[in-house]
Formats: C-alpha cells, sequence, structure tokens
C-alpha cells in the first residue's frame, strides 16, 4: 500500500537549523507551556476536592479517571475534525475550551460541576496536543525531532512553574482564607491571551493541501492508518507510558503526604521536580540528537528503563529529600519518552498526522486513566504503599517494546531512513 502524504514531504538541500525566526515556532512553544503548566491542575488541586467537597481517594481518582476518558471523544471523531477544520480553527477553540473547563472547576459549587469542568478540561488537554503534535510534524518536518525536544523543554518549565505557583497559592488560601479558586481564574485570563494570539498563526501548506482533499475521503485516510501495524506499537507504547507516569504523578505526592503528613505545597513540589527533570533530560536529549543522529525508538528504551529504576527508587526512598531526588531523575529519563513517540509519529505519518496524533492520543488517555484510577481504586482496598508498586512495572513493559522494535527497525534497515510501515 503506498503511503499517503509520501508526495507532500519536504526534500531539502541541506540541514536545517532550529527555527528561531518562524512564529509558529513561538506560538506551538508558547501553548506547550500552557500544556504542561495546566495539565496536572487536578492532583494539585486534591487536597482542596477534600476540604471543599469531602471527596475521598477513590472520588479523587474517578476525577482523573473522566479527565483522560474524556479526551477518547478526540480520538473518535477529534483527528477528522481538526483534520477538516485546520489547525489555525482547532487551536483557537481547543485553548477556549480550556479556559471553559478550568473556569467551571473554578467556579465549582460541588463535586458535580468538578466533574463536569473536567470533562471540557481532558477534552481540550487532548485536542491541544493533537494541534501541538501535527503543528510541529507539519511545519518543521525535517528538524522535527529537535522541536519536539524544544517544546517538551518548554512544556517541562511550564510544568515546573506553573505548580509550584498553584500549590502556593492553594496552601496560602487553606491558612489564610483567601480563594482558592482565583489560581483557576488567572489560568484562565492567560489562556484567553493564547486563544487570541491563535488568529495570527498561519496553516502549514503540507496539511492545508491534504486538509482540501481528505474532506471527502476522510473515512479512506484513517482506514489506511488503521491498517497500518505501526500505529498500534506507537499506541500501546503510549498507552505504558500513561498508565506509569501519570499513575506516579498523580499519587507520589499523596504517598509521601500518608507517610510524613507534608502539605500540599510540599506535596507540589514531587510535581515540580520531576517537571524540572524533564527541562534536564529534553535539554541533553536536544543536544545529544543535534550531534548525533539517534533514531527515536533507541532514545524510548533507554528512558524507559531508567525511569523504571528512579519509579522504583522514588516509592522505596527513605525521606522526603531522598524522595524529591530520586522523583526528579525519573523525569530525567522519563522526559524522552514522549518526544520520541511524536517524533516517531510525524515521522511515519505525514500530511495524516491530526488523524494519526488523535488516534494514538486514545492510547495514551486510555493509560492515563486508568493508571491514577487503578492506584485509587487498589490503594482503598490495599493501602497507596502497595498499589503503587503496580507503576515501575508498566514503564518497565514499555522498555521491553521498545527495544524490540528498535531491533525489527535496524534489523529491516529502517532507522533513520524513508519510513515503511511494512516492517512493523
Amino acid at each position: 500500500m503506498s503511503q499517503a502524504g509520501e508526495s507532500l514531504r519536504p526534500v531539502p538541500p541541506a540541514r536545517k537549523g532550529i527555527p528561531w525566526t518562524n512564529p509558529t515556532f513561538w506560538y506551538v512553544n508558547a501553548l506547550g507551556f500552557a500544556l504542561g503548566g495546566t495539565f496536572n491542575y487536578l492532583p494539585l488541586t486534591f487536597p482542596v476536592f477534600e476540604s471543599e467537597f469531602g471527596a475521598t481517594l477513590e472520588q479523587k481518582g474517578r476525577t482523573q479517571l473522566i479527565y483522560f476518558a474524556s479526551a477518547l471523544l478526540i480520538a473518535a471523531v477529534g483527528g477528522w475534525t481538526i483534520q477538516k477544520m485546520g489547525l489555525k480553527r482547532a487551536a483557537i477553540i481547543s485553548v477556549l475550551l480550556l479556559a471553559v473547563g478550568l473556569g467551571a472547576i473554578g467556579i465549582a459549587p460541588n463535586f458535580a460541576v468538578v466533574v463536569a469542568g473536567t470533562c471540557l478540561f481532558g477534552v481540550a488537554i487532548a485536542a491541544l496536543g493533537v494541534v501541538c503534535n501535527s503543528l510541529i510534524s507539519e511545519t518543521f518536518y525535517e528538524t522535527r525531532q529537535s522541536v519536539f525536544l524544544i517544546w517538551g523543554i518548554v512544556d517541562a518549565i511550564g510544568a515546573t512553574l506553573v505548580p509550584v505557583f498553584l500549590g502556593k497559592w492553594l496552601a496560602h488560601a487553606a491558612v489564610s482564607g483567601a480563594s482558592w479558586r482565583w489560581g483557576y481564574y488567572a489560568t484562565c485570563l492567560v489562556l484567553l491571551f493564547l486563544g487570541a494570539w491563535s488568529f495570527f498563526i498561519k496553516e502549514p501548506q503540507s496539511f492545508a493541501h491534504t486538509q482540501a482533499s481528505s474532506t471527502r475521503k476522510s473515512s479512506h485516510v484513517m482506514a489506511e492508518i488503521l491498517a497500518k501495524p505501526t500505529i498500534y506499537f506507537i499506541g500501546v507504547a503510549f498507552l505504558l507510558h500513561g498508565l506509569a507516569q501519570v499513575g506516579m504523578v498523580t499519587w507520589t505526592g499523596q504517598l509521601y503526604n500518608l507517610r510524613l503528613r507534608i502539605d500540599p505545597a510540599e506535596a507540589a513540589y514531587f510535581i515540580s521536580v520531576n517537571s524540572a527533570g524533564f527541562f534536564v533530560g529534553r535539554s541533553i536529549l536536544t543536544w545529544v540528537t543535534a550531534k548525533w543522529k539517534t533514531p527515536e525508538l533507541l532514545i524510548l528504551f533507554v528512558s524507559a528503563a531508567g525511569g523504571t529504576l528512579a519509579f522504583v527508587a522514588t516509592i522505596a526512598a527513605p525521606s522526603y529529600g531522598a524522595g524529591l531526588v530520586c522523583f526528579a531523575v525519573a523525569g530525567m529519563f522519563i522526559s524522552g519518552d514522549g518526544p520520541s513517540l511524536n517524533s516517531y509519529t510525524g515521522f511515519r505519518f505525514l500530511g495524516r498526522s491530526a488523524i494519526a496524533f488523535a488516534l494514538i492520543g486514545a492510547f495514551g488517555n486510555i493509560g492515563a486513566a486508568i493508571g491514577p484510577y487503578l492506584i485509587g481504586s487498589l490503594g482503598s482496598r490495599l493501602g497507596l504503599e502497595r498499589a503503587i508498586w503496580f507503576m515501575p512495572v508498566f514503564s518497565l513493559g514499555l522498555a521491553a517494546l521498545a527495544l524490540i522494535c528498535y531491533l525489527k527497525d535496524r534489523k529491516a534497515g529502517l532507522l533513520l531512513s524513508h519510513p515503511s510501515d511494512a516492517a512493523l
């Protein structure tokens, strides 16, 4: 089967550098900062959900389940919709929907409204992820690996700084009588600014061409992608990554809260140091991939294997300080998972990226939904100390899968060459 979009592949005369002067580069990185900064808002607000609404462990885990499960709507119809409407309009709608979802949680008078806001929040985050990944793949195909890593660094900066500020505000509000809701309101104002910026971006040329031709044959494009074994490998890899990473991020702070009775701000530091580890890890990977051509699947194997060991060390750490250090190291390793898989997806599905990213996002969101809920549910029965040990097992499975597929690619001569889905 011939690969749709293959004729759209740019063939530059020389290796291009990082596109610092392209306005889309800065815009997509601003979206990355916002995406990373807001991604973990729910676990940060778990103490508020408990004190304000009486939420149990299972109910708090359920918000994460709903958050990620609602994103499956993007997998079902989002890829086709984004492909049809274009990345510019999809960006505008996604950012505004994110503001509405967070705003609903901020004004929630009861836990039912929190759940409703969580649904919108999850859909918006998933849609924004597809938009960002597609913008990078379609606009910066030849330098996609470096741009994905830089985008990941900015995403990690957002995920490091914003939780610190929100965590401090929540802790301050808890003792001063101020409203915790203002943290959500301030975020909505920033998102409205990004929504206005979205009007000024340009539609990628290759995507616009595919968009025009795919409105009549979108079902054929979807069927073609689903016929490729590659999409299932990437999907399962994202599922395992979501299970392990989101499960650990959601509950590590709560684990140490049970052990040492730390406050919400101290619990939030686990998310921040993990994200800081992402910043360091992706900075190193950006330098490595710029200096040496490194296959995405090899990076994925090293990242997942190292992350597994660091997760184990985080759970077994004897003190709060040691736990923070181990979780920062975990972030350094795991930071390579997402950019590697995203770059590999862009490599395989140029011109069809919105549909492909929506599909693999479904797998990732299923894993991300199951992970926190699994620990919350099992933790209610077995205790959080025991339940959280399931997470490193999933990360180890990802490392094994990456190694197997890397060896297959190398044997077939596909590494860093022209993509051919026949081998996977």
